[in-house]
């Protein structure tokens, strides 16, 4: 069996493909990342008020409860990459020859 060249077209789906894929990967992990750091961020808070209120919400949400919201989180940022990919890969001014 002979394998076919790359083509110009294929170069470029597969670059746009790479591209969305990508973006949605980084936005998944920015998603969650971001939902895990406002909680990190009001627990190391030198506010004593906003870390105590923290600690006590915590301690009354399970662990399935964050978990549900780190996947939110990281759903919602894949979301969002799926559309800065389809930007970043849309053509703009390529020309076929």
């Amino acid at each position: 069996m002979e394998a076919t060249p790359m083509t110009k077209s294929n170069q470029s789906f597969l670059r746009d493909i790479t591209i969305v894929a990508t973006s949605i990967t980084a936005g998944a992990a920015i998603g969650s990342l971001w939902h895990g750091f406002g909680h990190l961020r009001n627990i190391y808070s030198s506010d004593a008020k906003r870390r105590k209120r923290e600690l006590q919400k915590l301690e009354k949400e399970n662990v399935e409860r964050l978990k549900s919201r780190l996947v939110i989180g990281c759903v919602l940022g894949a979301a969002a990459g799926i559309g800065l990919g389809i930007l970043l890969a849309s053509p703009s001014s390529e020309k076929e020859e």
